[in-house]
């Protein structure tokens, strides 16, 4: 079976989650070995000579260690979802060296993060595991080496009193790690445990295996991908692509990007759109994420010649400053061969601005890449899937050797699709058993009018149980340079579906299907054109979804059913339930209650025939294409379905909480794409926002609730956050100001399929869009 990959010109690999455990080589730090407590045993209350706690209600008792606590309850150490706190809790004989709280802060400030959930959870599951051992250590005998669960040793020093340059230090009994050269002081007494000891260190420990690589990187573009949270994924490629570069004696990617007299600018894809993918880092070679990467990094050669010598990075003032409002091409780091001489060459980039263009990738600049060479090959810049990303946060880190843009959507050289021959509807399908498969409203970024729910699927069973059935088809080539698919489709009913009104099914019900939409005229015709993302299907009587939505309106009679109906591509929705193969359409129809006079209708269907997760139908970005528009279902919130009396207005995303509306007015998320959410280790959520009338300001919150009204319980609200700034635009202008609210950790067996947002001030119009929920790891 073709998985249905390519429903647009899917030349954009889609981005995939990955959380590489070869970042546990490149942790956190060196700098943290650097302790010069006067005396760690002042902090420790005197132990009485009891039955003794465990070492984890040990620690809580003794206090003082309330992030390490947190730690060894939140970050699994396997994929099987251990922690260490299980294991310093059961019976057995445990060494634990503790720093405290002022060490992990000491340890957050010298690497430059205010928290522990901004750090790869892969290299605080590195740093946790080098604190334990497997044995009760109860004498720090100098000479001793200490094998830790991280699998590397601590040695206690021994006669070495010039380590690091000073006469007497460090001291015998000091740990020698082996990331620096200073002896770490510990508690003079132990902590006693009922299965183990304790030490008081003061000073997070750091694995030999990372110090020296830490340092070389720290403050440069390399640091920003390899030790942060928000491009853990896009680290772990990186991971991938030096073993190959290493292999093959190739350059390092990771070096260059360390190197802080060489200039460069990196487009990187945080890990929320890796997510929207589902991916993991086998589905590509070392070789080809060499490649991959290499072609989202601009040097400074680069720079400088697409600039006129004016800049020698790619920062917010280069690509929005006038340089690339027509458009230009700038050479990658992607390296080829000439056919003919043999030397090296460097595909390019094609990066435009254009502020009028914001928004093709779900929220942005308007800062446009292509990264498949469509511009160099004459297509033109408003065919669909021409853009493949968009830069979202400009300038997001600024380092000493460059700068860091976070974009959405995937910088590929080539296609990365390995069904790109195949017809991408080709197989059966049914409709999605989801929360609107089937739903319509006044544009399609809102489907408040009607929206299917779990009680529509099973009330209409007969429906979802219809199947749309597409041949193989043969492929051609129109006179516009579009990849066509034509072939047989039929409709199998298994004798019954559902009726409406215009069938004589009165307020709709189940029954034996009514002519023409009784396949008597089957078996009818197809047309895919993966260039515009549409399916068309000819014959009286032919369609998916609903019979009576066609283009021109919806039937009041079956003897007026069309010869053809173009439903158009628009996203997949995969994110549902990772082994399904979603894909999502729409049809526009004459509507004077709807934008600009047409209504949108909503049909989400699921391919039968696929083998396990796929990626997705679109141009493989995660933001679909066609005539959506809005932003992207696979990232970002769809603060819509407005309840209470509060207000939207869907060209400008401003919300208002007028007067006299209900107290518990709100809006919730009509992105069902989202959920479930879960919440074990907290989350983020970043918004922009922007008031409309100057010198106004309204506390903006959000609840996450089970489900919606009335299976609510269990339920929570954020913190309000306090908007102030007038400056905004258009609804995908990237002009408002960023806000983020901390989202506190939640039990772990709770899910959240309910997402909602309150204003708490009356009759403060602000503008709010690029709602982006991130769980921590």
């Amino acid at each position: 079976m073709k998985k249905t990959k390519n429903m647009m010109k899917n030349k954009i690999l889609n981005p995939f989650k990955y959380l590489t455990m070869l970042v546990m080589a490149l942790s956190l730090t060196f700098f943290t070995n650097c302790s010069d407590d006067d005396d760690v045993d002042d902090q420790l209350n005197d132990v009485v000579e009891q039955e003794y706690k465990d070492i984890m209600q040990t620690l809580t008792d003794v206090g003082g260690y309330d992030t390490l606590i947190y730690l060894l309850n939140s970050y699994p150490i396997d994929e099987n979802g251990t922690l260490l706190s299980s294991l310093f809790s059961a019976d057995g004989t445990y060494t634990l060296f503790a720093p405290n709280n002022d060490a992990f802060l000491a340890l957050y400030a010298t690497v430059g993060v205010s928290k522990a959930t901004d750090v790869s959870p892969a290299i605080i599951v590195s740093l946790l595991t080098y604190h334990g051992a497997g044995t009760e250590i109860t004498e720090l005998t100098p000479g001793v080496s200490i094998t830790t669960v991280q699998g590397e040793a601590i040695v206690v020093n021994k006669d070495n009193p010039d380590a690091d340059g000073s006469e007497g230090s460090p001291e015998d009994g000091t740990l020698l790690t082996g990331s620096n050269t200073k002896g770490i002081l510990v508690a003079d007494t132990l902590i006693q445990a009922s299965n183990g000891v304790i030490w008081d260190v003061g000073t997070v420990l750091i694995p030999p295996s990372i110090g020296d690589l830490l340092a070389s990187i720290l403050g440069t573009n390399a640091a920003s991908l390899l030790i942060g949270e928000t491009f853990s994924a896009m680290g772990g490629a990186l991971q991938a692509s030096e073993v190959f570069a290493v292999t093959n004696q190739l350059p390092s990617l990771i070096d260059f990007l360390a190197n802080p007299e060489v200039m460069s600018t990196v487009f990187a894809v945080p890990n929320p759109v890796f997510q929207a993918a589902g991916l993991s880092v086998d589905a590509f070679s070392g070789q080809e994420w060499y490649g991959i990467l290499s072609h989202h990094v601009v040097n400074e050669m680069s720079a400088l010649e697409a600039t006129n010598q004016d800049f020698k990075i790619l920062d917010a003032a280069a690509l929005t400053g006038g340089t690339f409002n027509d458009g230009k091409f700038v050479s990658g780091m992607f390296g080829v061969p000439d056919e003919e001489t043999g030397e090296m060459g460097f595909l390019p980039l094609y990066i435009k601005y254009n502020a009028d263009l914001a928004g093709q990738f779900g929220g942005g600049t308007g800062v446009l890449i292509d990264s498949d060479f469509d511009a160099l090959e004459g297509m033109s810049e408003d065919s669909a899937g021409f853009w493949n990303a968009e830069v979202l946060f400009p300038d997001a880190a600024v380092n000493v050797n460059g700068v860091i843009h976070v974009i959405a959507g995937f910088l590929s050289p080539m296609r990365m699709d390995d069904d790109d021959d195949g017809n991408p509807m080709e197989g059966t399908w049914k409709l999605a058993t989801v929360p609107g498969a089937l739903a319509v409203g006044p544009s399609p970024t809102d489907f408040s009018w009607w929206s299917s729910t779990a009680a529509t699927v099973e009330e209409r069973g007969c429906l979802f149980d219809d199947q749309y059935v597409f041949d193989a088809g043969t492929m051609e080539t129109n006179d516009d340079g579009d990849v066509i698919w034509k072939g047989e489709y039929t409709i199998l009913h298994d004798g019954s579906t559902w009726l409406e009104s215009f069938q004589g099914g009165g307020d709709g019900q189940c029954g034996e299907p009514v002519a023409p939409h009784d396949v008597s005229n089957a078996p009818f015709t197809y047309e895919v054109n993966e260039d515009k993302g549409t399916v068309t299907l000819f014959g009286i009587g032919a369609y998916f979804g609903l019979a009576k939505v066609y283009n021109d309106g919806e039937l009041s009679d079956p003897a007026d059913a069309p010869d053809q109906i173009r439903y158009t591509y628009v996203g997949d929705n995969e994110g549902v339930e990772e082994a399904d193969h979603h894909a999502t359409f729409h049809i526009q129809i004459p509507n004077e209650g709807g934008v600009d006079g047409f209504a949108t209708w909503q049909f989400i269907l699921e391919n039968q025939d696929h083998e396990g997760p796929g990626d997705g139908t679109g141009n493989g970005d995660g933001t679909g294409g066609g005539d959506g528009g809005g932003q992207s279902p696979s990232i970002y919130a769809d603060f819509t379905g407005t309840f209470g009396g509060m207000t939207f207005d869907s060209a400008t995303y401003v919300y208002n909480f007028p007067t006299g509306s209900e107290a518990w007015a709100g809006v919730a998320n009509n992105n069902v794409d989202l959920y479930p959410f879960s919440f074990p280790n907290g989350g983020t959520i970043t918004f922009l926002a922007a008031i409309q009338t100057d010198g106004d300001s309204v506390n903006v919150n959000f609840r996450f609730e089970k489900a919606p009204n009335p299976d609510v319980d269990p339920a929570f609200n954020t913190a309000n956050v306090l908007v102030t700034g007038t400056t905004g635009g258009t609804a995908n202008d990237i002009e408002g100001t960023t806000y983020t609210v901390e989202i506190p950790p939640q039990d772990s067996a709770n899910t959240y399929s309910s997402f909602l947002m309150y204003l708490v001030e009356n009759d403060v119009p602000v503008e709010i869009h690029d709602v982006l929920v991130v769980e921590n790891q």
